[in-house]
């Protein structure tokens, strides 16, 4: 391995033309023209390096070879491109450059600056990948910007089903560590059909067992049913550069699984999700290792998942730079890291990735390490979906684990519902035709937090910007619980504005609930205020203070209805059309049902006073609500407290106190002056003032003397009779318990 590092340094040397006239003159070293030409050559025993210069071509590809113990006849047999012999029958290898590199160009797989489907690069590029693995380099370097890759034949008899056992067909198969390095400018792997033809057409395509066809993907790892002790040994996957690898079918319109009783079923067409065409594949259920993106790389147009890792046995994944995927009648991302070189604790930590027209944008799981996402954005997707910290296969109540993924932002665009799940720390979300949604009918969410989320309406009407829901058939569970948005705004953009699209409620929520669900602030423009769906839940969702320009809310009767309101809304209307009286409301229990900050506001929407009732609540009397009043109650998780000041009845009345129409003699008192305060009932606590300066001897009283009847009178505590002018007297009353 000494002479293979000199060597190295030797052929860097030795790719102009002053160079290899400096090294002719060594013993040691040969030159050729072409490698191809090496076996009409003799060259003397004492010849160790070979220093070609070229392979199709003179200049085209330089490259050196070597003459050690790895240079063989078996060798030769293998890998046919990168091994050669001279006429004397002495075997010479290819080095890898000074960074460890195969050119794939030295064994003649020569690309084009543009694209070109009449040569088939796939058997030379497979060649010396594991060309690489053999003699231990670190990968295949690639210098053009384009290369066709015809998909191979997959044994007829396979149906694709055995994926674990038959690993024909594949156009590029990654046994071990290998780094794929793009050109200067950037390279594109184009997926091709057999016969070179548009992949996009069916009929091009191999048909395999049970009328099933074969388009092959593109890159696929395999993986060990015994994971080595040496990590370096699983197949690691290395993307460095620019890379684009189109699989060549664009999105249909008829996504996803066409048939439940085959999912292999595709469409007449060729449209639906085929999981026989995954774009990057690491083998099911086997040993694999890391998956590293490094540079701008781009993945687009498979019609099965985009990347795919499938069961519980993969390593890592790691992105720098920003990684597309775009074009799939299937899931765009779809991880699911086990263990990475350092422990068994999976991650993903990526700086951006951006997903496109995909049926589902995510699916899958981030794995037990401290995963990170920096920015991720999604467009134009059937449904975003999203990512489980953890592994989807945990018990719905995992305590026993507390892993994370954590995301920066996340930009979402017309494409249905995404997102937060188990342990998603999420700092900000901006949504456009697209909501949120905690929990639904295949899973619960818990431990899942949101920073800011913005949710806007531009083209597409939402019936909700947040959904929390839950399925509670799922064993052990406690349902969807313990998740918080910080703060939730509501917009409409101009185009929102000019197409009348708005967002009906701001939050949602139904069936059976966990606790500590909580939506800490709301802004912005909806229709109606946060509601539940269906019945009461057994817990519902806290909500916090509410800024919302709207006019339309729940509104309770309390005439023809129970007094007691529905705890399935946050913001309720309280009516009542009789303007005669001073209604009743109970506010609901919020105990083991409300978390602790979950707020009630109260509107009277009716035309007369109400009273809340103390039930419920650590109101030390009932809460008096003037018509148009709004107020606001907390819970603590046992009763309500309220957060807006207690209002009060008032009346007042313009009138001269006299005794029988004349002064109010020492120790008597003046007749009543009776006001009409409607919704004054006996035993309020009544106070009275006089808009006038009395006399220090006059003293004020004021009782309800009917139901909405206030009498005041002046009683006369001096010595000489008193005489009071005409005068203003303003009561307010309020209830005693």
């Amino acid at each position: 391995m000494a002479f293979d590092i000199i060597a190295r340094a030797v052929a860097m040397a030795a790719q102009d033309k002053a160079s290899r006239a400096l090294l002719a003159g060594s013993p040691r070293i040969g030159l050729v023209d072409r490698i191809t030409n090496l076996a009409a050559q003799s060259l003397d025993h004492a010849v160790e390096l070979i220093v070609a210069g070229g392979h199709a071509g003179n200049g085209n590809a330089t490259a050196s070879y070597v003459s050690d113990a790895l240079a063989n006849a078996e060798l030769r047999a293998r890998f046919p491109l990168f091994c050669w012999a001279d006429q004397k029958g002495r075997y010479f290898r290819l080095l890898p450059d000074a960074e460890g590199l195969i050119a794939v160009s030295a064994g003649g797989v020569i690309g084009t600056d543009k694209p070109d489907h009449s040569v088939n690069h796939q058997p030379g590029i497979q060649q010396a990948l594991d060309y690489a693995a053999a003699i231990k380099a670190n990968g295949a370097r690639f210098d053009k910007a384009h290369y066709s890759l015809r998909t191979p034949l997959r044994t007829p008899t396979s149906d694709g089903s055995d994926i674990n056992s038959d690993f024909t067909g594949h156009p590029i198969i990654i046994n071990s560590r290998q780094e794929m390095r793009a050109a200067a400018g950037g390279t594109t792997l184009h997926r091709r059909c057999n016969d070179g033809s548009d992949p996009a057409i069916l009929a091009n395509t191999q048909k395999i067992a049970k009328n099933r066809h074969w388009r092959g993907g593109l890159i696929f790892l395999r993986g060990r049913t015994v994971r080595p002790a040496d990590y370096d040994e699983l197949a690691t996957l290395i993307l460095r550069g620019d890379w684009t690898l189109r699989g060549g079918i664009a999105r249909s319109a008829t996504g996803g699984l066409t048939g439940e009783e085959d999912y292999y079923k595709l469409n007449a067409d060729g449209s639906g999700w085929d999981i026989l065409d995954k774009g990057i594949w690491l083998e099911n259920d086997r040993h694999v290792g890391d998956v590293v993106f490094d540079g701008m790389i781009c993945i687009d147009g498979f019609r099965g998942e985009l990347f795919y890792q499938g069961g519980r046995l993969h390593g890592s994944i790691y992105q720098k730079g920003r990684l597309e995927l775009a074009n799939t009648d299937a899931d765009a991302f779809n991880p699911g890291p086990s263990f990475s070189r350092d422990s068994d604790r999976g991650e993903i930590i990526a700086e951006k990735i951006v997903i496109h027209d995909a049926h589902q944008a995510l699916e899958g799981a981030s794995g037990y390490g401290a995963s990170r996402i920096g920015a991720l954005t999604i467009r134009d997707c059937g449904m975003a979906s999203g990512l489980m910290a953890g592994w989807w296969s945990d018990a719905a109540d995992a305590r026993d684990y507390t892993p994370s993924l954590s995301m920066g932002t996340v930009v979402v665009e017309r494409s249905g519902e995404f997102w937060p799940l188990r342990w998603n720390q999420i700092e900000r979300v901006i949504l456009t035709d697209t909501f949120l949604r905690f929990g639904n009918g295949y899973f619960n969410v818990y431990g899942a937090h949101v920073g800011e989320a913005i949710v806007r309406v531009e083209g597409t009407p939402l019936a909700q910007a947040i959904a929390f829901s839950s399925n509670s058939a799922i064993a052990g569970s406690r349902g969807t619980y313990d998740c918080t948005v910080q703060r939730l705004i509501c917009e409409r953009t101009a185009n929102g504005v000019k197409n009348n699209a708005q967002i009906t409620t701001p939050v949602i929520w139904s069936q059976s609930l966990g606790d500590r669900l909580h939506v800490g602030e709301i802004m912005g423009e909806t229709l109606k205020m946060p509601e539940a769906i269906g019945s009461p839940p057994d817990f519902g969702v806290a909500v916090g203070r509410i800024a919302l320009k709207t006019t339309q809310f729940s509104v309770a009767n309390i005439e023809t209805g129970s007094s007691t309101l529905d705890l399935r809304y946050s913001y309720v209307g309280v009516h009542s059309s009789n303007p005669v009286g001073i209604w009743p409301v109970k506010l609901p229990s919020p105990q083991n049902r409300l978390p602790r900050g979950a707020q009630l506001h109260l509107f009277n929407d009716g035309t007369a006073p109400l009273a809340v009732q103390i039930s419920a609540t650590r109101l030390d009397r009932r809460m008096i609500m003037l018509k148009g009043g709004h107020a606001i109650f907390e819970t603590d998780g046992y009763f309500w407290f309220p957060l807006t000041p207690h209002a009060v009845l008032s009346g007042n009345v313009t009138a001269t106190m006299q005794k029988g129409g004349a002064a109010i003699a020492p120790g008597e008192m003046s007749d009543e002056v009776m006001l009409t305060v409607n919704g004054a009932r006996p035993l309020m606590n009544v106070r009275v003032a006089c808009t006038s300066v009395l006399p220090g001897s006059a003293q004020m009283l004021a009782r309800v003397s009917a139901d909405n009847t206030v009498a005041v009178r002046v009683r006369n505590n001096g010595s000489q009779p008193l005489t009071l002018p005409s005068a203003g007297y303003k009561v307010a009353l309020d209830y005693l318990d």
